[in-house]
């Protein structure tokens, strides 16, 4: 379980595809601040909020597959941290587009708290 310091209020994570037979076999998305847990399955659509504990479960796979025997694709939707401070700038002309592209790119990942229970 882990939460995510983000400037938005909400995240959404949409998994679009999951070969596997059933959904109970792991990758399950969990809202720790809820005691909810959204089972994996094609097509789910999940949003929430990222300063709010959340994680996934590990899928159970065997480790002898190939990575192809096993495919589940997504799509996350999340906003960088450096995105407020630089659009500010750009705002106040201390930064160009081109600028404020390469700062959000090139900038260090947003650190994640991480809390093992």
């Amino acid at each position: 379980m882990h939460t995510d310091k983000q400037p938005h209020a909400w995240a959404i994570s949409w998994n679009t595809s999951r070969l596997f037979p059933d959904a109970d076999h792991g990758g399950n998305f969990f809202f720790g601040a809820y005691g909810i847990r959204v089972q994996n399955a094609p097509n789910t659509l999940i949003a929430w909020k990222p300063g709010k504990y959340h994680g996934t479960s590990l899928q159970k796979v065997k480790p002898t597959l190939k990575a192809t025997d096993f495919r589940q694709t997504g799509l996350a939707i999340v906003t960088s941290n450096r995105l407020p401070a630089a659009w500010k700038k750009f705002l106040n002309n201390e930064m160009s587009k081109e600028e404020v592209v390469n700062d959000i790119v090139s900038g260090e990942e947003a650190e994640i708290d991480v809390a093992y229970k």
